[in-house]
């Protein structure tokens, strides 16, 4: 009996300590540099098209062992997300309009975090006429060796790496 209830309670135990929890990112925001710099680079206005990625299109991601997440704001896939960002980024450079013929097309092929070294990873191929270009970015945040506080890092951190991404995406595209 008295084993009974010792595996009963490890059981308890072990449930109550590995719940999964959820970390929340921030809603996309630009930094003004960003935006002074899109502005600086692309002189015409744009559209920017459905994104689309080479994975499931997802709406949150495993950040460790444990089930932590990080889930992006609004049940946003990250396309979704990124597609919305890079608008919103636009936007705020006066360099959008939805009925321009010039298009911007991207594919997402990676968006991963790794919070052993604090870092985000994002790779795809964006289009904008005639030019193409593929990138693989990384962007570091602080890391930490319990995981919660780790997650939360990058969970504080993804609105600031896909800022940086699609200002990295939209320098790439007006070069040259």
């Amino acid at each position: 009996m008295r084993n009974i209830l010792y595996v009963a309670l490890a059981s308890v135990v072990l449930l109550a300590t590995s719940a999964c929890s959820n970390l929340q990112a921030q809603p996309f925001t630009s930094a003004k540099t960003e935006v002074f710099s899109v502005k600086k680079s692309l002189h015409k206005s744009v559209s920017v098209a459905p994104f689309t990625s080479e994975q499931r299109a997802e709406t949150s991601i495993m950040c460790r062992g444990g089930g932590i997440t990080v889930a992006l704001p609004e049940n946003q896939t990250f396309p979704h997300y990124l597609e919305d960002g890079m608008k919103q980024m636009l936007i705020e450079a006066d360099r959008y309009d939805p009925e321009s013929k010039r298009v911007i097309q991207g594919q997402l092929k990676k968006i991963d975090v790794d919070t052993l070294t604090g870092n985000w990873a994002f790779s795809g191929t964006f289009s904008l006429g005639s030019k193409t270009v593929s990138l693989d970015k990384d962007y570091p945040f602080p890391n930490a060796f319990a995981a919660e506080v780790a997650c939360q890092n990058a969970a504080n951190a993804f609105s600031i790496a896909a800022a940086h991404f699609i200002s990295d995406v939209l320098s790439s595209l007006s070069k040259g």
